[in-house]
C-alpha cells in the first residue's frame, strides 16, 4: 500500500461553523449538528462548497475535546453568525493533504502517515505545523458516499 502527500497552497475559505464541546459525541450526533448547519446555510441563501471537520481539543475519545464543524460559503453575500452558527475565515495556507477512502483504508492509517510525514520534514527542518489538522469533504459525508469516499486529511504547514 503506498500513501500520496499532496503538498500545496490552499486558499482561503470563508466557513459557518459549529463546535461540539465535551466528550467524543458519537457519529449521529455529528451528522444532526451538519443537517442543522446544512439548514441554516440553506434559510440563509447561501451556495456552499467544501465540508469541515477539526479536532481543537484532546484527540482522544475519552477525554474532553473541542469538535468543529463547518461549511464553507460560496459568494461574496454578506454573512453574520447566529443560532449556535460562528463564521470564520480559514486563512490561505501550504497544506500537507492525504486523499483516502475510509471504506477501504483506516483513518488511522491516514493520519499515522501524515504524522510520520510531519515528523521526517520536521527534523529535516522543511515544515512545522501551523494550526489544527482538518478533515476536508466535497459534500455532506454522512449522507453521500461519494463525498465520504474522498475524504482528505490536511494539516496547515509552515516553512
Amino acid at each position: 500500500m503506498t500513501v500520496d502527500f499532496d503538498v500545496r497552497r490552499e486558499p482561503a475559505h470563508r466557513v459557518a461553523t459549529k463546535t461540539m464541546k465535551g466528550r467524543w459525541p458519537g457519529d449521529r450526533a455529528i451528522g444532526r449538528e451538519y443537517d442543522s448547519l446544512r439548514k441554516w446555510t440553506r434559510d440563509a441563501g447561501f451556495k456552499t462548497g467544501k465540508w469541515f471537520f477539526r479536532s481543537l481539543g484532546d484527540m482522544s475519545e475519552t477525554g474532553p475535546g473541542i469538535w468543529e464543524l463547518g461549511i464553507e460559503l460560496r459568494g461574496r453575500k454578506p454573512a453574520r453568525g447566529g443560532m449556535g452558527v460562528t463564521i470564520k475565515t480559514f486563512p490561505a495556507s501550504t497544506v500537507v493533504a492525504v486523499k483516502f477512502d475510509p471504506g477501504k483504508v483506516s483513518p488511522m492509517i491516514a493520519y499515522s502517515a501524515i504524522g510520520g510525514w510531519m515528523e521526517w520534514t520536521g527534523k529535516e527542518k522543511k515544515y512545522k505545523q501551523n494550526g489544527p489538522w482538518r478533515e476536508v469533504y466535497p459534500g455532506n459525508p454522512w449522507k453521500s458516499k461519494s463525498a465520504w469516499a474522498r475524504t482528505e486529511i490536511q494539516a496547515p504547514l509552515r516553512k
